[in-house]
C-alpha cells in the first residue's frame, strides 16, 4: 500500500469500495501494457494531489482475472469510477491523458480542481507540447542558452511515448521502446537546461505584442517566442455509445489491443486498412475484417 494510494485484489477490492467514505478512482492495469507505463505516472501524482477527496485503487488485471470479468474490464488500463459502492459517471480506457482524466475526476467530485495559487515565470521560449517536436525544439533552445520551458497537457512524450516499438528513427540502433526514445529526449532537453511543466493544461494565449503570455492552471508565462507543437490524437468514432464501450468493443490501437479478439470477426472504420489486414494476418488473429 502506498501513502497515497490502496493496492486491491479480488479478496477486498468491492470491501474497500464500498465502505469508502469518498468517490473511488479504481485503476485497473497490467505490466505488459505502455499506456499503463505512461499512464501510473497521472494516476500516482494525482493521488498525491487528491488524496483527501478521492480514495484511489490499483488492480493489477492478469492476477484478478475473475474480478476484471465481473466488472467488464476488458483491456488495459480502465478506470471506474464509484460512488457510495456504485459505478457512476463513464469508464476511461486505454491511452488516457491527463486532461481526460483531470475532466472525469471532476465530473465525480462536480467542480473543478483547479490551483488558486499562481506563479509569473518569464522565459526566453515557450514550447507548447512536450513530444519528439517539441523536445527537439527544447533541446535546440536550450542548448544555445535560451531560458527554454516546455509545457505539456500530460506527460512528455506524445503518442510515440504509448509506441511499443520503432524501428525507423534515426541512430536508434534498430528497435527502440516508444517510451525509451522519449525519455532520453526528455533527459537531453532537461541536462541542457530546459524546464518541463507537464499536466498543465493551457486556459488562456494572447500571442501578441513582444511578450506572448500563456496561463495555465497554476502558472503565468511570459514569453519572448512561443513554439506550438502540438502534435494529434486519434481520431474517435462518432456514433451513440461510443464512449460508454470504448475500451470494450471499441478500440484504437490494434497494435494494443488486437489480441484481445483473437478468432473474433472485427470491423475496421477508416483508412489504411489492407496495412491492417497485413498486420493482423501476419498474427493470425482475427477470422475476418471487414
Amino acid at each position: 500500500m502506498s501513502e497515497f494510494y490502496t493496492v486491491c485484489d479480488s479478496t477486498n477490492f468491492e470491501e474497500v469500495i464500498s465502505k469508502s467514505q469518498v468517490p473511488v478512482v479504481a485503476y485497473f492495469y497490467s505490466d505488459d501494457c505502455l499506456p499503463c507505463t505512461k499512464f501510473s505516472q497521472i494516476f500516482e501524482r494525482s493521488a498525491v494531489t487528491l488524496a483527501e477527496q478521492l480514495k484511489f485503487v490499483k488492480v493489477f488485471r492478469p492476477h484478478n482475472r475473475q474480478l476484471a470479468e465481473k466488472y467488464s474490464v476488458k483491456s488495459s488500463p480502465t478506470i471506474i469510477f464509484f460512488k457510495e459502492g456504485r459505478e457512476v459517471c463513464s469508464r476511461l480506457n486505454g491511452y488516457i491523458s491527463f486532461p481526460e482524466f483531470k475532466e472525469a475526476i471532476e465530473n465525480v467530485l462536480e467542480k473543478t480542481c483547479d490551483s488558486k495559487e499562481r506563479t509569473i515565470v518569464h522565459c526566453d521560449v515557450l514550447i507548447i507540447g512536450a513530444g519528439p517536436a517539441g523536445l527537439t525544439a527544447a533541446i535546440y533552445a536550450s542548448r544555445s542558452k535560451l531560458h527554454t520551458i516546455v509545457v505539456d497537457s500530460s506527460l512528455p512524450g506524445g503518442q510515440v511515448a504509448s509506441t511499443y516499438h520503432i524501428s525507423n528513427y534515426p541512430g536508434t540502433n534498430g528497435v527502440i521502446r516508444g517510451i525509451d526514445l522519449m525519455e532520453n529526449m526528455k533527459k537531453q532537453a532537461l541536462d541542457f537546461g530546459s524546464q518541463i511543466d507537464d499536466m498543465q493544461s493551457i486556459k488562456s494565449i494572447n500571442l501578441t505584442g513582444d511578450e506572448k503570455y500563456i496561463q495555465t492552471e497554476t502558472n503565468d508565462y511570459y514569453a519572448k517566442s512561443i513554439i506550438i507543437a502540438t502534435g494529434a490524437e486519434p481520431r474517435k468514432l462518432p456514433v451513440e455509445s461510443e464512449r460508454e464501450y470504448r475500451g470494450r468493443g471499441i478500440h484504437y490501437c490494434a497494435t494494443c489491443d488486437g489480441a484481445l479478439y483473437t478468432d473474433a470477426n472485427v470491423i475496421v472504420v477508416g483508412g489504411e486498412l489492407q496495412q491492417l489486414k497485413n498486420r493482423c494476418s501476419s498474427l493470425d488473429m482475427q477470422k475476418a475484417l471487414r
